[in-house]
């Protein structure tokens, strides 16, 4: 028997909408456009949009449900969902539609208003077969929109000028949690940021020059490629030591050539280890990191750093910052003629007491 559902009490329909999921407001959506309508006035959520180069999400609380193109129309048969497994927490379910003429771009417009959707949980392009035109499209349609973003993340292209275009709209946009950047660009390219996300990931960042560096707001910084001296990490670390950079870091990692051993950083000529043989396990929430042998630095203030530098055809500089948010663990091990135990284990300590 048909239920008469737009003929509900608005209190009433908003409380059957409460209980869809985007699969099944999607579907009701299509139904008629008084239906659409009604969806759009009455369903109340927090739901936000996440769209790669080939496929749209919905993020619904702890799932993610993905709107798959495929060339037939009867979507409506597809009563059980397309399982697709991620390596995350969160429930992902697909289903199969057929996108509208205006393809990618008109699905995504759709679902925003359809569900009234205010934040982009990320937007990625990494497929090289996939017109960089498009992806651009809907950056300007979310920065038109004022949308909020959280990630954005640009793979590479064979033609890096399309990555240039879109790197021209990245402070409009305003990521706020990440951003990440794969591809090369030529020696005179230059781009700085107005604001920083909380996480920065640069594959190759001979651009990202100190000046941007010392001005960073992340707590997570990864830089690889990247053209960072003895003199530049020395003077960045100088600051971070006096509160003139970095305030809010937590992890450094920097993959550079330009590192030798003729040049000391805070006073150590690299390769800067600690002599003997200790972890140290970092953990702030969903971070975990561990840095092998490196050496204490302590900031004026009283904040604790780790500090390692390895030298090879790709130096690495890696600086872990202790917060009052995070747990250390330590563990030292001792030499093989030691009659002790093979390793001991330092409790946790954010402020370990180590003689260096």
């Amino acid at each position: 028997m048909p239920i008469p559902l737009l003929n509900f009490p608005s209190d009433l329909l908003r409380d059957v909408f409460k209980e869809c999921d985007p699969f099944d407001l999607y579907k009701l959506s299509k139904c008629s456009e008084r239906t659409r309508k009604s969806i759009m006035a009455y369903s109340a959520n927090n739901w936000k949009i996440k769209s790669s180069d080939t496929e749209i999400s919905v993020v619904c609380r702890d799932s993610r449900y993905h709107f798959i193109n495929t060339m037939s129309a009867m979507f409506h048969e597809y009563e059980t969902f397309y399982p697709l497994y991620v390596p995350r927490p969160e429930v992902s379910e697909g289903m199969f539609i057929k996108y509208p003429n205006g393809g990618f771009t008109e699905l995504f417009v759709y679902l925003l208003d359809t569900f009234r959707i205010k934040t982009v949980n990320a937007m990625r392009i990494a497929n090289e077969n996939v017109p960089s035109s498009d992806f651009l499209e809907l950056v300007k349609l979310v920065i038109g929109r004022n949308l909020d973003v959280e990630r954005l993340y640009f793979g590479t292209r064979r033609i890096y000028q399309e990555i240039v275009k879109l790197m021209e709209l990245v402070n409009q946009t305003n990521p706020t949690k990440a951003f990440f950047c794969g591809q090369s660009f030529p020696p005179n390219f230059q781009h700085h940021f107005t604001r920083f996300p909380e996480r920065i990931t640069v594959c190759n960042s001979h651009w990202f020059q100190l000046d941007q560096l010392i001005s960073c707001s992340c707590s997570h910084i990864l830089l690889k490629n990247s053209k960072l001296t003895n003199q530049d990490l020395d003077l960045l670390l100088q600051k971070w030591k006096k509160n003139e950079a970095l305030p809010n870091l937590q992890f450094l990692d920097v993959y550079t050539n330009c590192i030798n051993n003729k040049s000391p950083i805070l006073g150590m000529y690299p390769p800067i280890n600690w002599k003997g043989h200790r972890d140290i396990f970092f953990q702030d929430g969903d971070d975990e990191k561990r840095l092998v042998n490196p050496v204490r630095v302590t900031k004026d203030d009283g904040t604790v750093g780790w500090l390692r530098v390895d030298l090879g055809e790709s130096s690495e500089i890696e600086f872990l910052v202790v917060n009052s948010s995070s747990t250390v663990r330590e563990v030292i091990y001792q030499y093989p003629d030691s009659d002790d135990d093979d390793e001991i284990e330092e409790p946790a300590d954010p402020n370990p007491r180590i003689q260096l």
